[in-house]
């Protein structure tokens, strides 16, 4: 088959051989950068699984540690105090209030369950609100930490009446759901 080609090769005019090797040398210089693409992505991704496998060692080789700092931590959480999602609502709605922030918006979030803990997040928006007011709220909720907690906080003036402030924010709330070994 080789000879069949090769003389099939050799009795073409000078410019199809020309052409035949071009194409030939186009679609290797295709499949080659094809197959550079296909190794730098491979080699990234045991760069990453490398990396990932390292720090997860890491933590498995100090999980005494952790356990240990994690006890202690959560031997200063009082059970009574944590709130659910209902409770972390009234909450809000009350410290809104004692703020002077009327007609809060607040929309609960798919919570988030682990074994001892369960996190309740809910997003907080309010409009038209004096910077004084804004910040009285954030600071009695941050009075509650670590029961209480802003995730995230986004605040802007309002188009209408720049001297007033309209707040998002995304506050959530831890629950001791079983007892702490």
């Amino acid at each position: 088959m080789i000879r069949t080609l090769k003389g099939l090769f050799l009795t073409r005019a000078l410019r199809e051989k020309l052409l035949l090797l071009v194409l030939l040398l186009i679609g290797v210089a295709y499949w080659f950068s094809s197959f550079l693409g296909r190794s730098a992505i491979f080699m990234s991704e045991q760069s990453h699984t490398t990396k990932s496998l390292a720090d997860q060692a890491r933590w498995i080789a100090s999980r005494a540690s952790v356990q240990k700092q994690a006890e202690k931590a959560a031997a200063g959480f009082r059970s009574d105090e944590t709130l659910d999602a209902t409770r972390l609502i009234a909450a809000l709605q009350n410290i809104a209030s004692a703020s002077g922030l009327n007609n809060p918006n607040i929309n609960g979030l798919q919570d988030l369950s682990v074994e001892q803990f369960a996190v309740h997040p809910v997003q907080f928006t309010v409009t038209k609100v004096s910077f004084e007011s804004l910040v009285s709220f954030v600071s009695a909720v941050q009075l509650r930490n670590p029961y209480i907690g802003i995730e995230q906080f986004q605040v802007m003036a309002d188009k209408a009446n720049p001297s007033v402030l309209n707040a998002s924010m995304k506050i959530s709330s831890v629950e001791i759901t079983k007892g702490i070994p």
